[in-house]
This record gives structure tokens, sequence and C-alpha cells, in this order.
């Protein structure tokens, strides 16, 4: 029997990013949001970023995300 290791992160992005909640600093609205799903955005657009899916309130919304700021 082979056996092969087991990253500890692997799953769904949503079993390791809980749902939170943001305040927006603009206007004091409370917004929950979720991460769904991250990629890297250095191939296809030479950004160095991470493209990260969230639902804001349901609404899914994209982010990149600079490496920096990670």
């Amino acid at each position: 029997m082979t056996t092969r290791p087991v990253l500890a992160n692997a799953g769904a992005m949503s079993q390791f990013i809980g749902a939170f909640e943001v305040t927006s600093k603009l206007t004091g609205q409370a917004y929950h949001a979720a991460s769904r799903t991250c990629g890297n955005g250095i191939a296809t657009r030479h950004a160095d970023t991470i493209d990260t899916k969230f639902f804001v309130d349901g609404a899914a919304h994209v982010v990149g995300l600079a490496h920096t700021a990670l």
C-alpha cells in the first residue's frame, strides 16, 4: 500500500477562513463576509496578486490583494 503525504490545508478555502464581519470606516455599516476561493494572479496578469473571491452580504466580489499586503 502506498501512502502519500497529506497537506494540512487540503480542502476548500471556506474551511480555513471562516465567515467574518467587517465595518465600513466610511459609513459605519457592518457587512457579513466569507472567503470562497483564492488564486495566484502572477502568470495571467503579471500583477503579483492573490485573487480572492468573497461573498459579502450574499453578493460575490473578487479582490486582487498585492503579495506585499499578505
